[in-house]
């Protein structure tokens, strides 16, 4: 689990948060830096709290798999950026060497790893490898090997990924790439973390992080660039409600036509749709209310919510 209430995590960049800097992890570079910052701790949900309970006994399926011990992680920090860090969930201990191992569990998996979990094991691969160059021991539990003995870091990590069984998938290292990861790394730390200024907003839920609430009666008056912005973003909502109009009656015809068919298909009897039923939980709120008025009221809360909403030609809403 990545601690970003810690005062030693705060200001640091770490393996789950470098996708992100990139571009290429769950979060935006702005709700990461808010992470790094201290200002938020992260979210802490189910699918969260399932993979940090169940990180043991993937770390301890992956050891059966290789017929190898998995010890327990640790963090290591750059040399050479004291703000560049990872926290490793377990090493791998082989004969003559030892391997990272990232433990993941995910609700879907399509048998491919994902990007993000690529990325922050690679630069763990790339962290072990560096710091053991300047303590070749790394520290380890003289239990898994012989005194004296010094495992070698391998270019690769082991990322363990359960979806109902275990996957596991040896990513390769790539210390140029890893370099390049670095250096944006780095920009980023001197542009938003040294200075404390944030990164641009690059997403609606960025915009509603950043600015709440609203001020009653403030205006904002734009320029010629934002009334074309505007005109521009008024135009692309009508072209998205056409559209959406008409892959909707797409949808229902080819539906229609399937019935209670579960397979739709094509040439050479290819599958190319499926319309299958499942079961859902849901939760009816409803009935919660009106049967225990006094416990629903408990958990019912009242939050801001800001509207953006286009008014075009004498205030009609786009």
């Amino acid at each position: 689990m990545t601690d970003y209430a810690t005062q030693d995590r705060i200001g640091k960049i770490g393996g789950s948060d470098l996708p992100s800097i990139l571009g290429r992890g769950y979060d935006s570079p702005y709700k990461a830096w808010r992470k790094i910052m201290g200002m938020d701790q992260g979210e802490t949900n189910e699918h969260m709290l399932r993979g940090q309970r169940l990180e043991a006994g993937i770390l301890e399926l992956t050891a059966d798999k290789y017929r190898h011990p998995v010890v327990g992680g640790m963090r290591l920090n750059h040399p050479d950026y004291p703000w560049l860090i990872g926290s490793l969930d377990g090493l791998l201990c082989l004969p003559d060497a030892v391997v990272p191992v990232e433990a993941k569990s995910v609700a879907r998996f399509d048998g491919a790893p994902i990007d993000a979990h690529a990325i922050q094991l690679s630069h763990y691969t790339g962290m072990l490898l560096r710091v053991s160059r300047d303590n070749p021991t790394l520290g380890l539990d003289p239990v898994v090997y012989p005194a004296g003995f010094v495992p070698t870091p391998t270019s690769y990590g082991v990322l363990s990924v359960l979806c109902g069984p275990l996957n596991t998938f040896e990513i390769a290292h790539d210390p140029d790439e890893w370099e390049s990861w670095i250096a944006k790394a780095k920009e980023f730390y001197e542009r938003h973390i040294v200075t404390t200024v944030p990164p641009p907003l690059t997403t609606t839920e960025d915009v509603a992080i950043a600015h709440p609430t609203s001020t009653e009666g403030k205006k904002h008056r734009l320029g010629e660039d934002g009334i074309a912005r505007m005109l521009h973003l008024a135009s692309l909502r009508r072209y998205i409600k056409e559209a959406e109009t008409q892959a909707e009656a797409l949808e229902v015809g080819l539906k229609s036509e399937m019935g209670d068919a579960e397979e739709m298909l094509g040439d050479g009897n290819v599958v190319v749709a499926t319309y299958k039923g499942h079961l859902r939980d849901s939760l009816d709120t409803k009935r919660l209310a009106a049967d225990h008025p006094v416990l629903a009221d408990s958990y019912r809360r009242k939050i801001t919510v800001r509207q953006f909403r286009l008014k075009l030609g004498g205030g009609k809403e786009e």
